[in-house]
């Protein structure tokens, strides 16, 4: 937004060719933009990446597999770690750019829960391979009453599945 103007007076103005050159400012602004974008963006990951490890590694499922097996699950469910960015130089950053794009590093950080609770979905099924997957009713709840019935309707659902396995929640 800042920059804007600034561009449309150089094409406006016809002054590509000054001296001197005006690009060169902005193209050092709009870097260094790009660049604490970037950077955020990745932190934002980072941080919910951490977390949702945190929640992981919390579970007795998961302090039950080998650390082979886990870094396996890791691997495959593609939150084993942290991307790294270099962005020091604006060939750097423009690398990192072309490889994860700032809305790629969104989408990612919206898909790590999905991907913590899929690893722990196949270390449940390593350990507990008849286990199935039960998926809980949404529902809007606005007072106790509703809140009873859906817990009723939850019990309901597991204590079936659990009469042929057990079951993931």
């Amino acid at each position: 937004v800042e920059l804007g103007p600034q561009i449309e007076a150089v094409r406006a103005n016809r002054t590509l060719l000054n001296d001197p050159d005006p690009v060169a400012p902005l193209v050092s602004k709009l870097t260094q933009a790009l660049r604490e974008a970037l950077q955020q963006t990745r932190e934002a990951y980072a941080t919910l990446h951490q977390k949702e490890k945190e929640r992981l590694v919390s579970t007795e499922i998961w302090k039950r597999l080998t650390p082979e097996q886990q870094a396996e699950i890791l691997n495959r469910r593609d939150v084993a770690g942290v991307p790294e960015i270099p962005v020091g130089t604006e060939q750097e950053l423009l690398a990192s750019l072309a490889e994860i794009s700032l809305e790629s590093w969104g989408t990612r950080r919206d898909a790590l829960p999905q991907r913590f609770t899929k690893a722990l979905e196949e270390a449940v099924k390593r350990l507990e391979p008849t286990a199935v997957r039960v998926a809980l009713p949404s529902a809007t709840i606005r007072n106790e009453e509703e809140l009873r019935a859906w817990l009723e309707q939850v019990e309901a659902k597991l204590r079936e599945q659990l009469g042929h396995g057990p079951a993931i929640v």
